[in-house]
């Protein structure tokens, strides 16, 4: 074990540039009913040190029926959007409906 801490504190850590990150991210979250943890996982999300203008991040409000939808919305000023589903027949599974076909799917631009 001393050698394997050793060697993981001897590591360098790789100098990224922030100039160098040209790829544009997008972090898509499904919630549901998840008004005592969501505002962890936006805040977690947000602190990444990833270029802001290169990151968007969409939380899907998968019906729920608690506060999820409004406090996803008081990050709109932070670009956290929000996506409420509002389909009309109860389904068995929201969050399949959430995920892009593979011959749909385009990278945010």
């Amino acid at each position: 074990m001393l050698y394997f801490i050793k060697g993981w504190t001897n590591l360098k850590q790789p100098e990224i540039k922030a100039d160098g990150y040209v790829t544009k991210v997008t972090v898509m979250v499904a919630a549901r009913n998840e008004q005592e943890r969501i505002r962890y996982t936006i805040e977690d999300i947000l602190a990444q040190d990833y270029p802001k203008h290169l990151t968007e991040i969409i939380i899907v409000d998968d019906h729920s029926t608690d506060r999820t939808s409004e406090i996803i919305s008081s990050y709109a000023d932070r670009g956290v959007k929000l996506l409420q589903l509002n389909e009309a027949q109860p389904l068995n599974s929201y969050k399949k409906k959430l995920l892009p076909k593979p011959s749909v799917f385009q990278p945010a631009t």
